[in-house]
């Protein structure tokens, strides 16, 4: 019987990032009309976000979907991204050449239809330097309740479920959706 995981709950559900000294910066996807960026956030919300390193999310660039890739790096003109727990960076692009970004709606380990997508038609892909933080928070996930160990992994975002933390285990990569373990497919 697989152990039930628990997740170090606080800053990972909560979607909190956090800050650094150096420079550092974020792709504002805003809503085309919309004025008031201090709407904007790291969560999802119908009028734009603020997609963060280390984050994961789905993304398509030229016509090729890239779901569940983290964003390893951000530059004042380029996003370099990986999939979900890997190391070796996949594929860098400019914001120009985003055709969408994705957010599922992923609950109890079930995808929901339709898809939100904020498409270049509708949406302005900006590099901007971070208004307050540089990178999503990293996931913790315990085995028990009561363990000090802990396996590093990171955080998802979906469409009004918020953040759900990835993780890799014995080669394989895994989705906590609550109580749900789901593995992730490349």
């Amino acid at each position: 019987m697989k152990k039930l995981l628990f997740i170090f709950l606080g800053i990972v559900f909560s979607g909190q990032i956090v800050a650094q000294s150096d420079e550092c910066w974020a792709l504002m996807v805003r809503k085309k009309g919309v004025s008031d960026t201090t709407i904007l956030t790291e969560n999802y919300n119908p009028n734009g976000i603020y997609l963060q390193k280390d984050g994961i999310y789905n993304f398509k660039v030229h016509g090729e979907q890239f779901d569940m890739y983290r964003i390893t790096e951000i530059t004042e003109d380029q996003i370099t991204i990986a999939f979900t727990t890997d190391r070796a960076q996949t594929y860098s692009f400019s914001p120009k050449e985003i055709d969408k970004v994705v957010f599922y709606a992923r609950d109890e380990g079930k995808i929901g239809y339709p898809h939100v997508n904020f498409t270049s038609k509708k949406y302005d892909f900006n590099i901007i330097e971070c208004p307050a933080a540089c990178f999503v928070e990293k996931a913790r996930i315990y085995e028990t309740t009561y363990s000090e160990n802990y396996i590093e992994g990171y955080n998802y975002m979906t469409a009004g479920y918020g953040w759900k933390p990835v993780y890799e285990k014995n080669g394989k990569v895994y989705l906590l959706d609550l109580s749900k373990v789901v593995e992730i497919e490349r």
